[in-house]
């Protein structure tokens, strides 16, 4: 149960005004970051298709690779296949040390995962066949 003080009231609206009002600053590769995970609908793979769109700026569809290949493309960086501390596989960007997944971004040295190896989009198109 979340409990809702007077104190929580006034801070939340002006968190919000501050991050919205530009006075946190944010590195052109974390904007591009923020722009494409606000834009980012997940879908889970139908018949393990690899999409990587060049427009974030708009709604765009897929799963964990199909996020990671497409801010690949944006930002640079590797792709890398993982393994989730729940066993799950999945796919990141890491990009000078920070990995940039579809739900948060994190210091690679923290990040709550196994790195298996670095993921090229031909190489994900041919293991999931």
């Amino acid at each position: 149960m979340i409990e809702i003080t007077t104190k929580s009231l006034l801070i939340a609206p002006l968190f919000t005004a501050i991050l919205l009002s530009g006075c946190v600053n944010y590195s052109p590769d974390e904007k591009i970051y923020f722009q494409a995970r606000s834009n980012f609908r997940y879908q889970s793979d139908i018949n393990n298709e690899l999409r990587v769109y060049p427009d974030i700026s708009q709604p765009f569809y897929g799963d964990c690779e199909d996020f990671a290949f497409t801010l690949q493309q944006q930002i640079g960086g590797k792709v890398w296949h993982v393994k989730l501390k729940n066993r799950n596989h999945h796919a990141v960007l890491v990009k000078n040390g920070m990995v940039y997944d579809l739900n948060y971004k994190i210091l690679r040295d923290i990040y709550p995962a196994q790195f298996i190896q670095e993921m090229q989009s031909q190489w994900w198109k041919q293991s999931r066949k």
